[in-house]
């Protein structure tokens, strides 16, 4: 099997932290920008928080929306090695975690800290809790801070994504339509995201 420190599985990770930091400064840097054109008073609640909600929304849809192509990179490097590959979608899921895991100050083995979420707030001129913030994970809409209602919605939301992915390659990978690997060079994925719930669709020809 393909070692870790394969250089091209590092770029295809380093790729994935790339873009999930991008997605991290620039929904920040704008949801900052756009209160600033208001002069909005952070002590308070008022006419700012549509912007804040939106701009978490934005965050939290661009970065699902990273995790499908780096997968699915991960996925077709870890393939090369081997044609049987049945347990090839859990490794490609645990390195893209492993990603996730780094830009987010997570660990496996505890994925509840919300140092990040605390620095987007920071970042974004949002020091206080905003109501209204309307979470994909209706398990979190609990009576704490920002910062830990987001960081336990975006978790759920990469579990559940990530299952998707991983269950559906393994899917791909039992189809015995040929000797060969499957080749998803050509896939397709949609987040399709309503107020109170994400759909992922998937469809790798």
């Amino acid at each position: 099997m393909r070692s870790k420190d394969d250089p091209r599985l590092k770029a295809a990770k380093d790729w994935l932290q790339s873009e999930l930091e991008d997605v991290f400064a620039k929904t920040s840097f704008d949801c900052h920008n756009r209160l600033r054109e208001l002069d909005y008073p952070p002590a308070t609640t008022g006419e700012g928080d549509p912007i804040v909600r939106d701009a978490i929304r934005d965050w939290r849809k661009r970065s699902l929306e990273c995790l499908p192509e780096g997968f699915t990179r991960l996925f077709e490097l870890i393939l090369e090695s081997h044609s049987e590959a049945e347990d090839y979608p859990d490794t490609a899921k645990n390195m893209t975690w492993e990603v996730i895991d780094k830009v987010f100050n997570w660990t496996p083995e505890d994925r509840s800290s919300s140092s990040r979420f605390e620095e987007w707030q920071a970042r974004a001129g949002v020091d206080f809790g905003v109501d209204g913030v309307l979470l994909a994970s209706t398990d979190c809409n609990l009576g704490i801070s920002l910062a830990d209602r987001l960081s336990c919605d975006f978790r759920i939301q990469f579990e559940d994504l990530l299952d998707r992915l991983r269950n559906k390659a393994l899917s791909n990978t039992r189809t015995p339509q040929s000797t060969k690997p499957p080749v998803f060079a050509g896939s397709t994925v949609a987040i399709v995201h309503s107020d109170d719930q994400l759909l992922v669709s998937l469809s790798w020809k």
